[in-house]
């Protein structure tokens, strides 16, 4: 098994670092190290995240995401989602917990450690995608109020730009991810109904694949 490093164990924060700058180590975590060379995949990545901070809770979105499919360094913030909705009243430090419930045929376990499963991880992270539009471009409002001819153009330009925008975003997620996972998780998104942004998570996707939304509204 992969020796994990971590700051004072027993080496401090700026021998791993030297390590590092040497070709010695290569850094995972903002907290964790493995040797150069190490076979890096799911279950060596969520060690390195290592037990959620709280009993209840499990990886998710993007922290989940680089679990299963992740390059590089993980994410700076781990994310993690409550297993049943509840409300906590503080955060675990360094981390961002979203309170919701996360059934068991959403969760999985590597190396003993849960977090959601992978189509559940890219709905989560879908959803997140087009529930925040992306902030305006530089320069303040483009459909001027003054000209009432244009604004059914200015606002056709402005939705087709944010679905352009949530397409670019998805296909980002789904970079590194298995063409049979992808297929799978149109599929799963296809067969969704009465979910929150699902319009908007069909439209991104159906963008991101190059294909029309009608084929992902049915199973």
């Amino acid at each position: 098994m992969t020796q994990l490093l971590r700051p004072g164990e027993p080496l401090p924060y700026s021998e791993l670092m030297g390590l590092t700058l040497d070709g010695v180590l290569v850094r995972l975590t903002p907290r964790c190290w493995v040797p150069a060379g190490a076979v890096v995949d799911p279950e060596l990545r969520i060690r390195a995240l290592g037990p959620p901070p709280r009993r209840g809770l499990v990886y998710s979105h993007a922290s989940a995401h680089w679990v299963w499919w992740g390059a590089g360094t993980g994410p700076a913030v781990d994310e993690l989602t409550t297993r049943t909705r509840r409300r906590l009243r503080t955060q675990p430090p360094g981390c961002s917990v979203f309170e919701r419930t996360v059934g068991p045929e959403d969760t999985a376990e590597l190396a003993g450690l849960p977090l959601t499963a992978g189509l559940r991880t890219l709905y989560d992270e879908a959803v997140r995608i087009v529930a925040e539009p992306p902030a305006p471009p530089a320069g303040g409002d483009a459909g001027g109020a003054s000209d009432a001819g244009s604004g059914t153009g200015s606002a056709d330009t402005g939705a087709a730009a944010l679905r352009a925008a949530w397409a670019h975003a998805l296909r980002e997620l789904l970079r590194d991810v298995p063409a049979g996972q992808v297929e799978a998780f149109a599929a799963l998104v296809g067969a969704q109904r009465g979910r929150p942004h699902l319009g908007r998570v069909r439209a991104a996707l159906s963008g991101a694949r190059g294909r029309p939304p009608a084929e992902l509204s049915h199973p």
